[in-house]
């Protein structure tokens, strides 16, 4: 009877689970009974109901049950605890994930060809995704694939959710058209029709991909498709099809027609009734974008007051505190004060307002407390490495802003060295030594970098295989890459044992000030440290006894400026008429734009001290040209000295 309420749950899921609970209260009432396959079967069926309708305590609660009635390491078994590991994902539990993952491998070590195995790698691919390492599972997800092939555990219909997780990574590593792909493949392996809702998610995280891809015809093209089949039960996909609408509204957002974007949200909200944080927060970005900054304000408060407990204040100058956040909307909350942050300084500016300004930075701030946090609880080694966080350099870049028109406004040596900390704390958070302090032995950073290394000379022996089309070495060299994979993962997992730790100390580091520089700088050496902040570059300059700031429009072409001048640089025919004078142009351009501002400060100097970032790092200053004479041409006369960063703490300064 289990078996047939199983076999139907396809077809008719809730026929199925008034089987199973028959079977499950007939062994209760005559047989006294827990462990049996009938009974394992039942709560095999009800897992299965339970987790397609997004009931995951329920479908975990019913699955470890089910697990306890099979034996271990049969195929039933494996195959109830597979939903096992997908609620404890779709829970968050990542640490019960982790075990459950790791018992399963140890019961087949002994068995390397059991299909079985293809739970693990489908695990550790989940694994690896949840936690950003995209590498990795998109490692796992092809193992996964290759041993489907061998060993045929799941069908197509049962394969196509691995196809769309591959998908879903390759969207996280930026290949959009491997993501396409992929999210394709799942589609046609479906036995989904244009009257199932599962196909219509199928559709969305294709649409999204195209979203990401910025191909935003083709994203409202399949955001459509997902529409028309879930309206086909409009009554039952009520909330299904609020999410999709917003999502296609969005979309309308990011091609820049606002028109159809808010009629979306109208066509949304006469679905799906509840005007939501996520509505008030698009309607707020598109009042930005028409200009309107007082009403985007406030609808981002309102967006704010509906994600958190217990904060009603309409005041745009007040933030609630980080215990009000409801964790789930933590992500969308930071967005909301992101969006806040950038409109209270551009009011700020326009008023010369410094209320609005300093309430900008404190917005700001709220939002790195919020990722410093998530930084802190991560523990172990891999987790607690420090990723240069966008959200906190966008941060750091308002805050930058503010400080500058802060300054140009007061003129006070506080908000000077406020401006300079700033600008020098953005610089660390872009250099990966200053980020990850660690008291790890030397012998284990050694032995990550060599199986790293591994790593990388096997996927680059794939590459050359794959481009050659040689199916043998093609073989060979996945299974390479498979084995230097596990290796590493087996070290981290290693580490993580042995050496936990907190990240996050370089936010208590003792940044230098413009004294301590000023104390060291002999007095023909002036510090010169550039920044690029949104659409400005900034020099911040500091000699014995001065110190200024210079905020300049960037010009777009930069990049490509400097990128041409080292071609040029490298070029054999570099002597060339043409391309001499070409170089001479191009460099004079440069030195209009990073030198002439501090023209004035650097004529008594000697020694430039000179701190870039970005893509100024790749630019030579020693050939840049005061003059573009191209008969004659005279190079800069003072020395120029690079350093990486000034944060570097004070005792180093010296």
């Amino acid at each position: 009877m289990s078996l047939y309420a199983f076999s139907i749950y396809y077809e008719e899921k809730k026929e199925a689970e008034n089987i199973a609970n028959e079977v499950i209260q007939r062994f209760q009432k005559h047989f006294n009974q827990t462990e049996s396959k009938e009974l394992g079967y039942a709560y095999y069926t009800l897992q299965f109901v339970n987790y397609s309708i997004a009931n995951y305590e329920k479908a975990l609660a019913v699955g470890l049950k089910g697990v306890s009635c099979f034996e271990k390491g049969t195929n039933e078994y494996f195959n109830i605890m597979e939903y096992v590991l997908n609620s404890y994902e779709a829970l968050g539990n990542i640490a019960m994930l982790e075990q459950a993952t790791e018992e399963l491998e140890t019961l087949l070590k002994n068995n390397p060809t059991s299909p079985n195995w293809s739970v693990v790698y489908r695990s550790k691919m989940l694994l690896d995704y949840i936690q950003y390492n995209y590498e990795g599972a998109e490692i796992w997800g092809q193992k996964l694939i290759i041993e489907n092939e061998k060993y045929k555990k799941y069908s197509p219909h049962e394969f196509a959710p691995t196809y769309g997780m591959l998908a879903q990574i390759y969207l996280g590593l930026a290949q959009y058209e491997e993501g396409i792909n992929y999210m394709n493949k799942a589609i046609e392996n479906t036995n989904y029709t244009k009257k199932d809702p599962e196909l219509a998610a199928f559709y969305v995280n294709l649409a999204y991909i195209y979203d990401e891809k910025g191909d935003f015809s083709s994203a409202v093209k399949y955001y459509q498709e997902s529409i028309n089949i879930l309206l086909n039960d409009k009554n039952n996909n009520t909330s299904t099809l609020g999410h999709v609408y917003f999502y296609l509204a969005e979309t309308y957002f990011y091609e820049g027609d606002y028109q159809k974007a808010m009629q979306t949200l109208e066509q949304k909200n006469e679905i799906n009734k509840e005007i939501t944080a996520r509505d008030d927060f698009l309607v707020a970005m598109i009042s930005h974008k028409q200009g309107k900054l007082e009403e985007s304000s406030q609808l981002l408060q309102s967006a704010l007051i509906k994600i958190c407990n217990n904060f009603q204040d309409l005041d745009i100058l007040i933030n609630p505190s980080l215990h009000q956040l409801y964790d789930e909307y933590k992500i969308l909350a930071t967005k909301i004060l992101i969006e806040k942050s950038k409109i209270l300084y551009q009011l700020g500016k326009y008023k010369n307002d410094l209320q609005l300004l300093n309430a900008s930075i404190q917005t700001s701030q709220f939002v790195i407390k919020i990722e410093y946090q998530n930084l802190i609880e991560a523990n172990g080694f891999q987790e607690s490495k420090y990723i240069i966080n966008e959200y906190i350099l966008n941060n750091f870049n308002n805050i930058t802003q503010c400080y500058s028109t802060i300054y140009s406004i007061t003129n006070s040596k506080n908000d000077f060295n406020n401006l300079f900390k700033t600008i020098e704390q953005r610089k660390a958070i872009q250099l990966i030594e200053t980020l990850t302090p660690s008291y790890l032995p030397e012998a284990v950073y050694e032995a990550e970098k060599q199986l790293i290394k591994n790593l990388q000379l096997a996927d680059q022996d794939l590459d050359l295989a794959t481009y050659q089309g040689e199916k043998d070495s093609i073989d060979f060299y996945q299974e390479q890459r498979f084995q230097a994979n596990q290796n590493l993962d087996n070290f981290i997992k290693k580490i993580k044992r042995e050496y936990p730790k907190e990240t996050a100390e370089i936010y208590e580091t003792d940044y230098a000030t413009v004294q301590d520089i000023q104390a060291v700088l002999p007095p023909q050496t002036l510090f010169v440290s550039y920044s690029i902040v949104n659409d400005e570059l900034m020099i911040s300059t500091v000699g014995q006894s001065t110190k200024n700031i210079y905020a300049i429009p960037l010009t777009e072409d930069l990049s490509d400026k400097i990128n041409r001048l080292n071609q040029l640089i490298q070029s054999d025919f570099a002597f060339q008429t043409k391309k001499r004078e070409e170089f001479i142009d191009i460099s004079n351009e440069l030195y209009q734009i990073l030198i002439k501002p501090i023209q004035a400060e650097i004529t008594d100097k000697t020694t430039l001290m000179i701190v870039p970032e970005q893509e100024l790092f790749n630019l030579p200053f020693e050939v840049l040209l005061a003059t573009n004479d191209k008969k004659a041409y005279s190079e800069l006369d003072f020395f120029i000295k690079n350093i990486v960063s000034i944060i570097i703490i004070p005792q180093r300064l010296s």
